[in-house]
């Protein structure tokens, strides 16, 4: 949504996040209890959401004062050569933590890790991934250093391919025809016929036009002429006494 409509975003963030939050919580408090929603809510927010901001904010604050200078230019082999670099000391000072003993704590919930005997894969099954790695690096590598035009040629004549490929098998459309822009109509219909039409037309905006129509009624009693104030007190004090006779 904030690359489809970033003024409506921008200008809604609040109301659609409370939206989207109140549609899991709601259902979720119905089915499993007010006990077990506040356990996973308060579980998400300590454990998962207010440690990713720390880390955030702390990215930000080191990242803030540093400043590189060079002359590097991007270009296929600077990427893949920076990339290159940090993936080897990354896998070399954190392997312990990737596969190691450590892994159950670095990757916790988000891989399922098996402690059972592990067999060995069939000879042929490696060789075809290995071969298809080795194929890989080989047709990248001619590609993109020796026959530089040779994409363009194969881009031509598999176009319905290169077309698939480019558009990543069409996942990003099919998501947006099939989840965003229903949600988004369905956010829209909330914001104007719920939000606008309802709460704000009885709520603020129409106890302010409340006030407004009885401020605008009071306002005729307050002429300024002595006589006037003089007729209200009267009136007034005729009222109670009738009050008081009477009841």
């Amino acid at each position: 949504m904030p690359l489809i409509k970033p003024a409506f975003w921008h200008h809604n963030y609040g109301k659609v996040s409370i939206f989207w939050s109140l549609s899991f919580l709601l259902p979720f408090t119905l089915s499993k209890g007010f006990e077990i929603t506040l356990h996973h809510l308060l579980h998400t927010l300590l454990l998962e959401y207010f440690p990713f901001i720390i880390l955030l904010f702390s990215l930000y604050t080191i990242s803030g004062g540093i400043l590189l200078k060079g002359s590097l230019v991007g270009s296929p082999r600077v990427n893949l050569a920076i990339l290159a670099i940090g993936s080897i000391f990354s896998g070399i000072l954190l392997s312990d933590f990737f596969i190691g003993e450590k892994q159950d704590i670095f990757w916790h919930y988000a891989i399922v890790l098996t402690h059972e005997n592990n067999h060995h894969m069939p000879f042929i099954q490696t060789l075809i991934i290995k071969s298809s790695v080795g194929l890989g690096v080989i047709i990248a590598a001619l590609l993109y250093f020796y026959k530089t035009n040779l994409s363009k040629v194969l881009s031509d004549k598999l176009y319905p391919f290169y077309s698939i490929s480019l558009n990543k098998w069409y996942v990003d459309e099919l998501y947006h025809n099939v989840f965003v822009k229903p949600f988004f109509n369905l956010a829209s219909f909330f914001w104007k016929k719920g939000d606008i039409n309802l709460i704000d037309s009885y709520g603020p905006n129409g106890v302010s036009r409340l006030i407004y129509l009885f401020s605008r009624g009071l306002s005729i009693f307050q002429s300024g002429y002595l006589y006037h104030y003089a007729f209200a007190m009267l009136g007034g004090l005729v009222i109670i006494l009738t009050w008081f006779i009477y009841y």
